[in-house]
């Protein structure tokens, strides 16, 4: 097997699977383009009611669905590594003669191949992790990238109304001696049902947002315990499921830059999101438009290249993605920052 094989190297980066923490994908799912140029609508709330008519009388024509459109250019993301002479030679010589069990060419031979291995691995990771970005960034609102060194801008607004979007509770959720989580989310999702018709069914928070629900004196109120003992997260989560209908999902995925982490979704966010699958059937909630590549043949999502340079000799090889996020109806959406 030829490592430095722009194909081998593909199929290598097509077995990689993203980290098990993230969840963009299941709110957007991919869906292939032909084009760079993306064009999507945005599906406006609610639907009216049929008219009543005669047995013999016409019945009145439908309106048709309203639309807002929105236009953006499918984006590239993409990193590259520089293997040099020393990562690279013993596969390159390896095969001018033949390789002895636990020779010394073998265990360079082997330990190059790791090495190359590995390098496709952190280059599909790190593109995975500008995707996720992305897409827990478009459902905050909007995605903002400025590259002054690429001269690179990425501006979208997505289009959640102003106010369902970065709310603040009655009271901030870490002065847990008057907050009120279970009112200020039952607020929140009949600002969004009265809106659009359609219910919240999730909410995606950090574990920390998480931990000051189960301090709040009014909501450990609800389980009329009379010698105060500790919450726990699963208590929280069964609580807001049984009274609101709510499901809590923990977020805590992080990417790391200069060696230090960050987090996708901030620790102090709240998002409200409908039920997805249900609403499929009807309208999209959202998506991943994805631009096959002509270094993968036209197939499938990521694509793979190679570059030998001379002077100083060496190979660079990247790992690359075009996507873009949309959301059809952001109407059905809502933030809030939990504290300050």
């Amino acid at each position: 097997m030829n490592l430095l094989d722009r194909k081998t190297m593909q199929a290598i980066v097509e077995t990689i699977k993203p980290g098990g923490s993230f969840i963009g994908e299941q709110f957007f799912p991919i869906e292939m383009e032909p084009t760079e140029e993306s064009i999507w609508d945005i599906v406006k709330p609610g639907e009216g009611l049929a008219s009543l008519r005669a047995a013999d009388g016409e019945a009145r024509l439908m309106q048709g669905k309203s639309f807002d459109r929105k236009i953006a250019s499918i984006t590239d993301m993409a990193a590259k590594r520089r293997l040099n002479v020393s990562d690279i030679r013993a596969i390159r010589e390896a095969g001018e003669a033949e390789i002895v069990t636990n020779s010394l060419v073998g265990q360079m031979k082997a330990r190059a191949e790791k090495r190359i291995t590995r390098e496709l691995g952190r280059m599909r990771t790190v593109v995975e992790n500008r995707l996720e970005w992305a897409r827990i960034n478009a459902l905050m609102g909007g995605i903002s990238y400025v590259d002054a060194t690429s001269n690179i801008k990425v501006e979208i607004d997505y289009g959640i109304p102003a106010d369902q979007k970065d709310l603040n509770p009655s009271v901030d959720w870490d002065i847990i001696a008057t907050s009120n989580p279970l009112g200020d989310i039952q607020t929140w999702i009949e600002k969004v049902t009265d809106l659009t018709g359609i219910v919240p069914t999730t909410a995606i928070m950090s574990r920390k947002a998480l931990y000051y629900a189960a301090q709040s004196t009014l909501l450990r109120a609800e389980f009329k315990y009379t010698n105060s003992p500790l919450l726990t997260a699963s208590d929280v989560q069964k609580l807001f499921l049984d009274r609101l209908g709510l499901n809590v999902l923990i977020y805590e995925a992080r990417y790391f830059e200069n060696n230090t982490a960050y987090r996708f979704l901030p620790v102090n966010k709240l998002i409200l999101v409908p039920d997805v699958d249900s609403l499929n059937g009807i309208q999209r909630f959202a998506d991943t438009a994805v631009v096959p590549h002509p270094l993968n043949d036209y197939n499938g999502s990521f694509y793979v290249w190679n570059d030998e340079k001379k002077d100083p000799w060496g190979i660079e090889v990247g790992v690359g993605l075009t996507a873009l996020p949309r959301i059809y109806q952001p109407e059905t959406i809502l933030t809030a920052d939990l504290w300050d």
